[in-house]
Formats: structure tokens, sequence, C-alpha cells
């Protein structure tokens, strides 16, 4: 669930996953400096809103761009000819990020007993996926809150990709956990544990 204070002003970078085998199989083709890339149409027969119709490399056509487009395409070496004259544009898989993500993620496995991350903590989360969350709603030197802290990974992963940070727990485990998981980054300073009746509470706002 994403929910913005301000409708209008908030922050999402859209995140992406990689290609399927599937998918990568379109880029089979190769170009002379090694870049991969497949074909996409550049005519606009069949879409909404019409087109431009034009000559062009003696093709007449109801393309997608304006010729002035065409033109620059052709000067970058972006079109390709087909074999029965038809002209089509190159996309590199080098410049493509991804797959973007919607709201079902299934391509990021659990932590398990043979992950190097694993804390034995019981509700320990994958920094992939808090990293992935962080990424897409901060920005580098913004505030992360997390006021269930447990074995730490949001405060971690938040100081790895160089986010200010709150976090709270009142469970000695939780506490322990989060603060050897900090030590193992190089962060000694700013640690501090507060002690109270029989509960404990583990603040620090990261540099």
């Amino acid at each position: 669930m994403f929910y913005a204070k301000n409708a209008e002003n908030y922050i999402w970078h859209q995140q992406y996953a990689e290609y399927s085998e599937k998918h990568l199989k379109r880029y089979h083709r190769k170009d002379k400096d090694g870049r991969h890339w497949t074909d996409s149409p550049l005519t606009a027969k069949g879409l909404s809103g019409g087109g431009y119709t034009y000559t062009y490399k003696g093709v007449e056509g109801l393309w997608r761009c304006p010729e002035s487009t065409m033109k620059e395409y052709d000067e970058k070496g972006l079109l390709y000819i087909t074999k029965t004259g038809g002209i089509r544009i190159k996309k590199y898989l080098d410049e493509l990020k991804g797959t973007p993500l919607q709201c079902l993620w299934d391509d990021i496995d659990p932590v398990n007993s043979q992950s190097k991350e694993r804390v034995n903590y019981p509700t320990q989360k994958p920094e992939e996926l808090i990293e992935r969350i962080i990424l897409s709603v901060t920005n580098p030197g913004d505030i992360v809150l997390d006021c269930f802290a447990g074995s730490g990974t949001t405060l971690v992963t938040a100081e790895k990709l160089n986010r200010k940070w709150i976090g709270c727990d009142i469970g000695k485990l939780s506490i322990y956990t989060i603060q050897k998981r900090l030590l193992e980054i190089k962060k000694k300073q700013g640690i501090y544990v507060l002690r109270k009746y029989i509960c404990e509470f583990f603040v620090w706002k990261g540099s």
C-alpha cells in the first residue's frame, strides 16, 4: 500500500525487475560493437490517434513519428530495413531499465537458512525487499522511520542507501540484533540504548 500526505507533491520512483529469459531471447541480433537489439514497428497503422503520412527511403506509409524524427533515427543508425523493404526501429537491450514492477512482487526470496544476511530473528525481511521500498519512495538524505524495527533490516538498508533513519523497538533481542548489524557496517558512533523499567527502546537517528 502506498500513501502520500500530498496528492500532488510526493516521491515515487518506478522500480524495475530483470527481464525474463523468454524476453531476452528477442534481443538475439547483435551489432558490430556487441550490443544486443530487437526491432519494433514504426508504422502507425491500427493505432488510435493517427500518424504521419510521408515517403521515406522509397517507402510510403503512415508513420508513428514525423519525418524529422525519422531522419534523426536514421542518422543515429537506429533504423532497421527488413528483407521486404519495411522500416523498423532498433531497441537496444542495454538502454532498457527492465520490466516495470506492478503490485505483485514474486521475484524476491525470503531469508533462508543459508542466507548470508540471516540473523536468526523470527520476522527478518530480506534487504532486497526493503531496499526496493526505500528506493521507490525516498531520495538520498531523506528520513526513514521504522517504529517496529525488529531485526533492523530497514535501518541497515537505509544506512547503506545514504538515508537518515529513526528506529524503535522494545524487545531485547531486537535491540541487540540491530546494534550488532549496525556495528558490522562500520557505524560505531551515535548508538544509544535507553533502558526504562522492563522495556528497552533503541533509538538512533542515522547520520
